[in-house]
């Protein structure tokens, strides 16, 4: 008897190990996921708050696209981003990654552009790579921008992009005119 215990108790270590390896690859897959390339650009976009790790990110991207426009979604309005020269602000009603995807759609149809660079930290990345590529409706490349974040920030980020993600599948582009998409 005493074998066949250690056998079962093999087995739920194996099946405990395989469970943590699986859940370990899901998390970091969807907190860090890999970015797009960027390679012919011709507009940045910044969702969220304008961090300054995003900021630095988006001027190289922009600098290295040859000086193509940065536009910043901040609904905060907030000074030290929206005075800056080389930014474009632009107030997304609703605040949301829906909103942020319509109201640079609108930019984008205006201005012409056609392949958008989109930067977000690691953790929303997974969420608006889906959102702008249902909804943005021309080519996007989503970057994902390294921030420090506590372990606290990221296990409320799994949750909240989570179910932001469950949102997004179950809910159309737009909530007035359903998808953006042409």
């Amino acid at each position: 008897m005493a074998g066949r215990g250690a056998v079962v108790w093999r087995e739920v270590a194996l099946l405990c190990s395989a469970a943590a390896a699986i859940a370990c690859t899901l998390v970091l897959g969807y907190i860090y996921p890999p970015s797009d390339p960027t390679d012919d650009a011709d507009v940045v976009f910044v969702l969220g708050l304008a961090t300054p790790e995003r900021l630095a990110v988006a001027r190289k991207i922009a600098a290295q696209q040859g000086g193509v426009p940065i536009y910043v979604s901040d609904p905060r309005s907030r000074e030290w981003v929206c005075n800056q020269r080389d930014l474009i602000c632009l107030v997304p009603d609703p605040a949301t990654t829906k909103g942020e995807a319509a109201i640079f759609r609108e930019v984008a149809t205006v201005e012409g552009f056609h392949h958008a660079a989109v930067l977000t930290f690691g953790p929303h990345l997974t969420r608006a790579r889906y959102i702008f590529h249902r909804c943005y409706g021309t080519d996007v490349d989503v970057v994902r921008v390294d921030e420090p974040l506590s372990l606290a920030v990221l296990v409320h980020q799994v949750g909240y992009q989570t179910l932001g993600m469950a949102k997004a599948l179950a809910t159309p582009c737009s909530d007035t005119d359903g998808p953006l998409r042409d």
